[in-house]
């Protein structure tokens, strides 16, 4: 069962939780797998939460400062105990990201420019390419990390295969020699009668 909190504090009046998350078991269902972002009273709100079974999702949420608990569920929440577990682990991969989040610049009651815009235009396209990539770098990790299982599973069953292919011809070598024994035995009995 899969029960993981992370709880982070950090001083700040803005952050941006971003992130992502994939379960790495093709051959088990996905449907008690939860995720979720809430804050830490568990009472007050559940700021961000998976679709139940999904195996795969990315997030960002902006949020005020203070404490949050980011949960991976291998069933659905329901206190301390989890419901709708089926007994199997699962192995989920997860990349979590805090970022602060500028509130202004304390000009007072100035307007930005044309180019003060532009700029910040520029800024936040340019925050959601690098959260994007960060995304597709971790969903590649999360892949070589698939390939590595599957590359074990298939080198232990050819080692596997090998073990038979000796064994049978072990057993199939030693049945040749006893029946080329048995045959010669045969037949120099047959020329003494």
């Amino acid at each position: 069962m899969i029960k993981l909190e992370i709880r982070i504090l950090l001083h700040f009046s803005r952050l941006k939780y971003s992130g992502n998350y994939d379960m790495l078991d093709d051959d088990l269902s996905s449907a008690p797998l939860q995720v979720t972002l809430m804050s830490e009273s568990r009472e007050e709100r559940t700021v961000w939460e998976s679709e139940e079974g999904s195996p795969e999702g990315t997030f960002s949420v902006e949020v005020d400062g203070g404490r949050y608990v980011f949960c991976l569920h291998n069933g659905a929440p329901g206190g301390d105990d989890m419901q709708a577990d089926d007994g199997e682990q699962r192995h989920v991969g997860f990349a979590l990201r805090v970022t602060s989040l500028q509130v202004g610049d304390g000009l007072g009651d100035n307007k930005p420019g044309a180019e003060e815009l532009k700029t910040a235009e520029l800024l936040a396209e340019g925050a959601k390419l690098i959260e994007g990539f960060d995304n597709l770098a971790d969903h590649q990790a999360y892949l070589r990390n698939r390939e590595v299982q599957h590359r074990n599973l298939v080198e232990a069953t050819f080692a596997r295969v090998v073990n038979w292919t000796i064994l049978e011809a072990v057993i199939l070598t030693c049945i040749a020699t006893a029946q080329v024994v048995y045959l010669k035995k045969f037949f120099e009995r047959r020329s003494y009668l």
